[in-house]
């Protein structure tokens, strides 16, 4: 019988197969947001926006496809190619939501809780948010076209280490950089929104391309 919609099956199986890190890191990320708001230290605010923009995704890209067996198990089914790389593509959105909607609850609080540290209010904690937030379809859009080219081929663990490292150079340097090119830290944000959006977007076709040559 023909299944009816295979790409749920497979969102399913990504969720399941991330399941374990995914759990781990949420549980790290619901903890350091409680003392967090109780404390004031800012040093858990930093954890919990690095965890939830970079080493979030990470673990999803690492557990969608990653393995070369489950790879090969999944080109011999009657599922078009098209289809795993939408799925791919679909789950990291879907799970990046996830944290990001953990950040905006917690500053949301932390406005109301943590006055000193959110002195400027919401709107600008958020507007500070955005390239966190871009981060994960950075680290999407540069790593899936290279781990599914002959170049990344068996290198997926480098090439997902090269753009989470890159991705976190660019958080942790945002204001040297957005200062060496007279932005501000608004402008620079929606720039490297742009750029991740713009990245993300234009990787499928690519990583489509590329995909569909994969021979085993």
């Amino acid at each position: 019988m023909k299944q009816k919609n295979p790409i749920k099956g497979l969102l399913m199986f990504s969720f399941h197969a991330a399941s374990g890190n995914v759990a781990i890191l949420l549980l790290v990320c619901i903890i350091a947001s409680g003392v967090f708001l109780a404390t004031g230290w800012e040093i858990l605010f930093m954890l919990l926006v690095t965890y939830s923009a970079t080493v979030f995704p990470l673990y999803i890209l690492m557990s969608m496809g990653q393995n070369e067996k489950w790879e090969r198990f999944q080109l011999s089914m009657p599922i078009r190619r098209s289809t795993l790389l939408r799925m791919q593509y679909a789950s990291m959105v879907l799970f990046t939501i996830v944290p990001i909607l953990l950040v905006i609850a917690v500053t949301a609080l932390g406005v109301l809780l943590q006055r000193d540290i959110f002195e400027d209010g919401f709107g600008a904690a958020m507007l500070g948010m955005v390239p966190p937030f871009a981060m994960p379809f950075f680290i999407a859009g540069t790593a899936l076209p290279l781990a599914s080219s002959k170049v990344g081929r068996g290198k997926e663990g480098l090439v997902l280490n090269i753009s989470f490292f890159t991705a976190i150079g660019l958080m942790m340097f945002t204001p040297q950089i957005a200062d060496r090119f007279a932005l501000s830290l608004g402008e620079f944000g929606v720039w490297v929104a742009a750029i991740s959006g713009f990245l993300f977007i234009v990787s499928y076709p690519i990583s489509r391309w590329q995909y569909a040559r994969i021979d085993f």
